[in-house]
């Protein structure tokens, strides 16, 4: 799949760089086309596990910008912010990275030895912090045992003992902790 990527770099870089190209050819075909490259590697987690969709948002100068513009188009798109953004068009055009939120209200913590707490903290994180969804949060930690109890409910092992209970909100992006530890 790289290799495919490679190309597809190639292609641009020889329109905008070797050929004369008018404004009209880059504004319509090259932009658009680069952009497509750049979403579909923050896709694919090219640079990472992190997850995220960027968003177009108009033209964004600054994190303050940022920090009032990218919640409101992640939000419009049922996705949340998770403070990434960049410049893909100079003083006209910005992206925000959205992706998976973690809802925490509501859910009942038990006691975790410090094992099974540093996995439960690995999974949380990689959704609240990365914005994977609970399925690729899971499999991040490894041998989770992730599994779908009824309607929209799921679970994912810590230890032979204690499992996470949660929620999963597809139409939201949201994952919602029901239990932490203990077996269920």
């Amino acid at each position: 799949m790289l290799n495919f990527l490679k190309v597809l770099k190639g292609v641009v870089s020889y329109f905008s760089s070797k050929v004369q190209t008018s404004k009209k050819f880059r504004k319509r075909l090259l932009l658009p086309f680069s952009s497509l490259i750049v979403c579909y590697l923050v896709l694919v987690g090219v640079s990472g596990k992190t997850f995220a969709i960027d968003f177009p948002a108009g033209p964004i100068s600054n994190n303050n910008k940022a920090k009032e513009e990218c919640p409101k188009v992640c939000r419009n798109h049922h996705y949340h912010w998770h403070g990434q953004w960049k410049t893909t068009v100079p003083g006209r055009e910005s992206v925000c990275g959205c992706g998976w939120a973690l809802d925490k209200k509501g859910a009942k913590f038990n006691p975790l030895n410090k094992a099974e707490q540093s996995k439960f903290d690995k999974f949380q994180n990689a959704i609240a912090n990365k914005g994977l969804s609970a399925k690729d949060a899971a499999d991040e930690i490894g041998d989770s045992n992730y599994k779908k109890l009824q309607g929209n409910q799921y679970q994912i092992r810590l230890s032979k003992n204690n499992r996470v209970t949660f929620l999963v909100e597809d139409d939201t992006h949201t994952v919602k902790l029901k239990i932490v530890g203990g077996h269920t």
